[in-house]
Order: C-alpha cells, then sequence, then structure tokens
C-alpha cells in the first residue's frame, strides 16, 4: 500500500523538541547562581533556544534558567527589547500605574470595588490591585472605605474642611 508510513506530526509546541525535556528540573532551578553551567550548557546546544528565552521573557518567569540566561539575565533582555521597540515605534505594554492615575486623574476618585475599575480600565483584577496597593504605599493614592482617591485630591479635601470649620 502506497503511503502506509504513518507520517510524524509536526510539533505544535516548541517544548517538545527542547533539549531540556528528559534532563532534571533541578538542574534548571539552581540554589546558587553559580552553579548554572550544566544548565547553560544544556541550553546553548538547544535546538529552541530562542522560543524558550522568548517565552520566558515573555511571561516574565520568575527564576530558573531558560534558553540560557537566568532570571537577571532574562530581565536585562526585556528591558533591552522594550527600549528597542520603542525606539522602533512598535507599541508597548503599557504601565498599569499611568492608565489607573490618568483614570483617576479624569474622575478624582473611584467609588466602585476594584474589579469594577479593572473591567474598566481593561486590566486584570490582580494587576489593578497590585498596582493601587503599590501606589497607596508611595502616597500617591488614599484609600478608604468610599472609594480610591487621588492623594493630591484626598490632601485638598482634607485642608477644605479644615479652613471650613
Amino acid at each position: 500500500m502506497a503511503g502506509s508510513e504513518t507520517p510524524r506530526p509536526e510539533p505544535t509546541d516548541w517544548r517538545l523538541e527542547a533539549a531540556c525535556r528528559t534532563k532534571s528540573p533541578e538542574l534548571f532551578y539552581p540554589t546558587n547562581r553559580r552553579k548554572t553551567a550544566a544548565a547553560r550548557a544544556i541550553c546553548a546546544a538547544c535546538p529552541v533556544r530562542q522560543a524558550c528565552l522568548d517565552h520566558a521573557i515573555a511571561n516574565r518567569e520568575p527564576e530558573g534558567i531558560w534558553g540560557g540566561m537566568d532570571e537577571v539575565e532574562r530581565e536585562r533582555e526585556h528591558r533591552r527589547r522594550r527600549y528597542w521597540a520603542r525606539r522602533a515605534g512598535q507599541p508597548v505594554r503599557p504601565n498599569p500605574e499611568k492608565i489607573i492615575l490618568d483614570h483617576l486623574g479624569t474622575f478624582g476618585a473611584w467609588n466602585g470595588t476594584i474589579t469594577a475599575l479593572a473591567a474598566e480600565l481593561g486590566l486584570a483584577r490582580d494587576t489593578v490591585s497590585k498596582h493601587v496597593n503599590r501606589l497607596h504605599r508611595d502616597g500617591r493614592l488614599y484609600i478608604d472605605r468610599h472609594g480610591i482617591y487621588l492623594a493630591d485630591l484626598h490632601r485638598a479635601r482634607a485642608w477644605a474642611k479644615e479652613v471650613s470649620a
């Protein structure tokens, strides 16, 4: 019968061809930054090294050796790619803190839930929550049971109450 051989399916995922697939995961998650030579050697000979590195940078993998780079090197590469994307005029991921501050600057305050704010901004709830809390810690937002306010607006309202009393 002609064509009786079953064709080998093309891999749809780069991980199917990764050289590390059969290696111990502990090798790629060393406890000491100096013990990365073995993992880097495997990555150097890997046919999908670039796809692995791109995945790790895009998903902001927090630890381990991915594509031959550790977390510090990947963060440096991520910043380098963002810089060149900006220079080339390509869109880069927006800064959630800027989006939140711009939105609150338009309205002065938000009297709803974090979930509703995230939905209105088109961002993930966890992202909005994390950045609102960070802005609050930095003193740029004021949060109470009634809502979220720009810190300057809150200070202005408190001062107006003091003056009128």
